[in-house]
């Protein structure tokens, strides 16, 4: 019996035992079992696709792109998005665009201004971003803030193709500029007025024969900038436009639009210019003077008044005093041009342009994502200051940009404010880079702007006649305009110059501009 009791209480210690062991590995057991699923998981669900947009901007010789942008980066860092970028060198970015959209292969985005994104848009080959704005909360947000924000953009028939980037338009003013250092060294006044301003370029001609003393890049375009302070009418659309064309313009007193490059200042401007041709006071090579052989000139000491954007201060002072300390350019207020004009300029200070999405994009909802985060406040805070630590630093409560000597800088090194890279942007990451002579410049140009108004959009039918009527126009004038500059057309011919402007159809032209600014006024 004793023998029995052992035999039955050995067996049950070891049943206790090896449940004990069992229990112990089926514990193990479990987590590695566990972990061996969690593994199995991992190995076999499919990774998630990489995200890109693509995208085509113009880019030029200032700031031309890089493909290690920080802002490139930033933007993927923040939306883990990757955006390939197509960056167009070729002037004629427009035609570009046309001969990529017809090719069928298209990026997701394209940088645009208004008037072409309409154009594009009514042909079908963009989207309508009221049709995709339910999917973008940060864009409604902003839109419904204040919708006068979408009004220069809207088509004729209600629709919209930009995201508007018009915050950063204040980038755009563009005025006369001059060496300072140059002319408190001869001891010049900045002249008032078109004989004063004459007189300066004489003196600076004797003084430094081998140079012509006002000289601008761009050619016929700038012409009609300069014509507002000239009694030509204020080139309003330049705001619209960029300062290129066309040059009709809203007359107030006879609630009537005109073409700029018939009236009677306008005459007067280009007597005035031929009259500088003649004397070699600007280049010989005015008309196609292009954008890297102004700025070697104005590097050069060859230049010493130009028009163009104010920024070009910083652009031309910070890098060129590290050779010559004195190199001042500096804002020259507009002066009086002839009998007719009055020391106002065209008002340039908007940006009525910005990325539009392609309606064969490969990447809809990517590109839909990445514009609604742009409109966001952290994409606003991104995009226009990058990020504390990185590009900028607190001094005193104050950011401080961190080894940026000026905007020029900015966009070389990170591509922050370059096209396509923004939609909202806060313009104070510009301010806090200005040089004293850069903000004293951005705080002076607004006192002499004259109102820019700018028409509603054309319609199909309109668009048709711009196409046509309008470009052989335009083709006529700039052809003219250089002529009459240059001498190879006599100004006597003036009123048979403005009948064969009138014989392509100028009412035709002046009537569709009326009829699209009747259209925005009544917008609801």
């Amino acid at each position: 019996m004793k023998k029995l009791v052992a035999l039955i209480l050995a067996v049950m210690m070891v049943l206790v035992l090896f449940s004990g062991c069992a229990t112990k590995s089926a514990d193990k057991g479990g987590e590695s079992t566990a972990a061996t699923t969690a593994k199995a998981t991992e190995t076999t669900a499919a990774p998630e696709a990489p995200k890109t947009v693509s995208i085509m901007v113009g880019s030029g010789p200032s700031w031309p792109f890089q493909e290690d942008w920080y802002i490139l980066k930033k933007i993927k860092e923040k939306t883990g998005i990757t955006l390939n970028v197509n960056a167009v060198t070729d002037p004629n970015f427009n035609d570009k665009v046309s001969i990529t959209l017809a090719s069928g292969d298209v990026p997701d985005l394209i940088y645009l201004d208004a008037p072409t994104a309409q154009k594009f848009g009514q042909q079908g080959a963009l989207v309508n971003i009221f049709d995709i704005e339910k999917d973008m909360p940060n864009y409604l947000k902003w839109k419904n803030a204040d919708k006068n924000n979408i009004l220069p953009f809207l088509t004729s028939d209600g629709k919209l193709y930009n995201f508007s980037a018009n915050e950063i338009g204040e980038t755009n003013r563009m005025g006369w500029l001059y060496r300072k250092d140059v002319f408190d060294a001869n001891k010049l006044q900045v002249p008032t007025n078109d004989e004063e301003l004459y007189n300066v370029l004489k003196q600076l001609k004797q003084i430094y024969p081998d140079t012509y003393p006002l000289t601008f890049r761009g050619g016929v375009s700038r012409i009609p900038l300069i014509a507002s302070s000239w009694g030509a009418g204020n080139n309003g659309l330049s705001a619209l436009y960029g300062p290129t064309k066309p040059p009709y313009f809203y007359d107030a007193s006879s609630d009537s639009w005109k073409y700029s490059p018939i009236e009677q200042g306008y005459k007067n401007l280009l007597t005035y210019l031929n009259k500088l041709y003649k004397e070699k006071l600007i280049a010989p090579d005015i008309i196609s003077l292009d954008t890297k052989t102004w700025q070697d000139r104005m590097s050069g000491n060859q230049i010493f008044i130009t028009m163009d954007y104010i920024v070009r201060i910083d652009y031309f002072n910070v890098p060129l005093r590290k050779i010559n300390p004195v190199f001042t350019l500096a804002y020259m207020p507009p002066f009086k041009g002839g009998e007719l004009g009055s020391a106002k300029k065209t008002n340039t200070a908007s940006n009525y342009a910005g990325n539009t999405i392609t309606a064969k994009a490969k990447n809809m909802q990517n590109a839909i994502q990445l514009m609604d985060w742009m409109f966001s406040d952290e994409g606003k805070e991104t995009v226009s200051w990058g990020a504390e630590g990185e590009t900028y630093t607190m001094v005193d409560g104050k950011r401080k940009m961190t080894d940026m000597a000026d905007v020029t800088e900015l966009r070389k090194k990170t591509g922050i404010s370059t096209l396509g890279m923004y939609t909202r942007f806060d313009f104070g990451v510009h301010i806090n880079l200005f040089s004293p002579e850069l903000a004293a410049a951005a705080n002076e140009d607004p006192k002499y702007d004259q109102e820019a108004v700018i028409p509603g959009v054309f319609t199909a039918a309109e668009q048709e006649i711009v196409a046509t009527k309008g470009a052989a126009i335009q083709k006529l004038t700039d052809e003219m305009v250089a002529k009459f500059v240059v001498g190879q057309r006599n100004l006597s011919e003036w009123d048979k110059y403005v009948q064969e402007v009138k014989a392509l159809g100028l009412d035709d032209m002046l009537g569709i501009y009326k009829a699209s600014h009747e259209r925005l006024k009544n917008v609801k």
